[in-house]
């Protein structure tokens, strides 16, 4: 996910460097589906496991979207991916998470967030900073 903002970047320095409108856009792919793919296959390449794409005997690494708000109702098709990387807003969207098959984010929110922010504040007391 924090992804997506680095490649609408990379999109956007390939706009001005070549002075063009979506520049990584092919014929038959928006800039938001080349750029969601790319995403998904490095993804799968850095965790080191079959996945980034939805196939038998591969690990479920999907992402739940919404789309019930101003950012993408309306939309379909590459549309979606389009307003989902480029809009700004995208990690909004997002609802749930499933990592190698593990329901990890569930209604926006990571289901070991309470225990690492409790952690990172025990870090803190340590080292003598005020929260």
């Amino acid at each position: 996910m924090a992804r997506w903002y680095e490649l609408a970047t990379l999109e956007y320095s390939q706009r001005l460097r070549d002075r063009s409108r979506a520049a990584l856009a092919t014929a038959d792919r928006s800039t938001g589906r080349v750029l969601f793919a790319a995403d998904a296959q490095a993804g799968a390449q850095s965790a080191g496991r079959e996945s980034g794409g939805i196939k038998q005997g591969s690990l479920a690494d999907l992402r739940a979207v919404s789309t019930d708000n101003e950012v993408l109702c309306g939309r379909s098709g590459d549309a979606v991916l389009d307003s989902l990387i480029f809009s700004g807003r995208g990690r909004d969207c997002v609802t749930d998470v499933w990592s190698a098959g593990r329901h990890m984010v569930q209604q926006g929110r990571h289901i070991h967030r309470d225990a690492v922010v409790s952690a990172y504040k025990d870090v803190l007391k340590t080292l003598g900073q005020t929260i």
